[in-house]
């Protein structure tokens, strides 16, 4: 993170973070967080009546605060590389008109996923999508990937789990799978048929 101001440092504490982490330590932070505060965790026995469930609560809604302002924040910074020029500076705020000039094709998505220091893995366990199924859609393996509407709910898990505009994603990278099913010439070279 590049941008240290009050709010963000405010952020950073609420979720026991350092200066500084990747996206994957501010997941697994928060969702250690919301687990702990969210049931009566036996680790918060002893401090049960300093702590009750209006307060807890309240906790709960700050984590989820912190967690959603510091991915904003994070993915910002990671996207700002797309889609034109590769080679520019990466800028601390990502703009509405460069926000749409993304175009999400899976290896778009890839390049973002690895900025953001994620595994598959972490997806997959999180969205419960096989990693092979994540692979094909960074690969573009549309032969390999199942019917158009698995498809389109892998995409909206994948986009959920990077912060990233969910209809954006869809949309993007639907289409291009689409124009792949609508050319036989290309599913033919894709698929060997």
């Amino acid at each position: 993170m590049h941008k240290k101001n009050k709010e963000i440092q405010k952020y950073l504490e609420i979720l026991e973070l350092g200066m500084d982490p990747t996206y994957q330590e501010i997941k697994t932070a928060y969702l250690h967080l919301k687990r702990l505060f969210s049931t009566d965790s036996i680790a918060l026995f002893p401090i049960k009546k300093e702590l009750p469930k209006k307060k807890r609560q309240e906790l709960l809604k700050e984590i989820e605060t912190a967690y959603t302002e510091l991915s904003k924040q994070y993915l910002n910074n990671v996207h700002t590389e797309f889609p034109s020029d590769p080679d520019a500076q990466k800028s601390l705020e990502i703009t509405d008109e460069e926000r749409i000039s993304i175009f999400y094709s899976g290896a778009a998505l890839k390049k973002i996923r690895e900025k953001a220091d994620i595994l598959l893995l972490n997806i997959s366990l999180e969205t419960k999508i096989r990693i092979e199924q994540l692979k094909n859609l960074e690969d573009e393996n549309f032969a390999l990937l199942p019917e158009r509407i698995f498809v389109k709910g892998f995409l909206n898990n994948y986009a959920d789990y990077l912060s990233l505009d969910i209809q954006k994603v869809s949309t993007d990278y639907l289409k291009k799978y689409d124009e792949w099913k609508n050319n036989p010439a290309t599913r033919k070279r894709k698929t060997g048929e």
